[in-house]
């Protein structure tokens, strides 16, 4: 089983870390994001909460291996840092990428589904909030701290 606990409090932490800019390629936000994803980082969620090989985690009514497990919490770590699914498109490829020390590499289309299907959950918990309030802040990494 995922401890749920954790990876919302490694979300936490990371998303209060990172300070808002115009753009998430802008005052070093791009690198710090890429660095965190990186083996060991905050935002490798497969290392962080342990996601072992020959298992499939059930998230919702998906399973996903350890790779989009990991991928689901980075994509909802990224819109709780409020990006555009376009940002978040753009960091996991930017980061792709940078992680594979330059080469050309691409995620398969799932590792990617399994992003965005995160980034997905995010915003459909923050929808269903409506007027109530929710219980995950948001981080408005646009908007200059208050």
């Amino acid at each position: 089983d995922i401890n749920y606990s954790k990876a919302m409090t490694l979300v936490d932490d990371f998303s209060k870390s990172v300070k808002p800019s115009a753009t998430w390629m802008e005052g070093g936000k791009m690198l710090k994001i890429i660095g965190e994803s990186d083996h060991g980082g905050v935002l490798d969620f497969k290392s962080k909460l342990d996601l072992k090989d020959d298992v499939l985690y059930q998230i919702g009514e998906i399973y996903y291996n350890k790779n989009e497990a990991g991928n689901f919490f980075y994509g909802y770590a990224l819109a709780k840092m409020n990006f555009s699914e376009e940002d978040v498109k753009n960091i996991s490829q930017f980061g792709t990428n940078m992680i594979s020390k330059g080469k050309m590499s691409f995620d398969e289309p799932w590792e990617l589904d399994a992003i965005l299907d995160g980034f997905n959950a995010y915003m459909t918990e923050q929808r269903a909030c409506g007027d109530n309030e929710c219980t995950s802040e948001n981080v408005d990494m646009y908007s200059p701290p208050k």
